[in-house]
């Protein structure tokens, strides 16, 4: 068995408990692209993850590395610091479940990608940028842009669709990204109907 230990921006995407005070977390970051990580303890008050394991917020992660028979796995060892934080986000309706579904649709599109991180710095920036922008809105036309903007962007970086006409129409922008989550991703993201109900009142 190998190991190695190293240190990468990374915001979360997904977590789920496990076990006795554990957390299973879908990282998205600046060196590996997407990779999963258990954090053990991560259910508990701890110095090692102080202010680290939550959503709408980018941080500095110290993650191990182990390889044995060829396969490799990942362990939280502890948040070296928090970089940046959404606070607005959970402020508004509109901004948290439009952040919600980016890191829902963005855990699902380049989950397919994991093997392949030659775009990890893009596609991390991409979402961290897109996060802090929505961050800062009030307009929620304008939520919905910056949502359909990175979705497109994403799925088009990642090959999975050609440059597509822009579209004003709110209506058109719904219809395209349930087209794509519906015939890309395993299962269409469970934010978007959250999404889609807001924007069709």
């Amino acid at each position: 068995m190998t190991s190695n230990t190293f240190s990468t921006d990374a915001i979360l995407l997904t977590k789920k408990k496990f076990g006795d005070g554990h957390v299973s977390l879908c990282l998205l970051t600046d060196h590996l692209g997407l990779i999963r990580v258990c954090a053990f303890g991560g259910q508990r008050l701890s110095k090692r993850f102080k202010g680290g394991i939550e959503y709408f917020q980018v941080f500095e992660a110290e993650i191990q590395a182990t390889t044995q028979n060829g396969q490799q796995n990942h362990n939280l060892s502890c948040i070296k610091s928090v970089k940046k934080r959404f606070t607005n986000i959970p402020m508004m309706m509109e901004r948290y479940i439009a952040a919600s579904y980016i890191q829902e649709m963005s855990s699902l599109l380049l989950n397919q990608l994991e093997r392949d991180n030659s775009g990890s710095t893009t596609y991390f920036n991409q979402v961290v940028s897109c996060m802090s922008r929505i961050n800062s809105i009030t307009d929620k036309t304008t939520i919905l842009d910056e949502v359909y903007d990175l979705s497109i962007s994403l799925y088009q970086n990642t090959g999975f669709i050609p440059d597509i006409e822009c579209s004003n129409s709110t209506n058109t922008k719904l219809c395209r990204l349930e087209n794509f989550n519906t015939n890309i991703l395993e299962k269409s993201p469970k934010s978007f109907a959250l999404l889609s109900e807001i924007y069709n009142q």
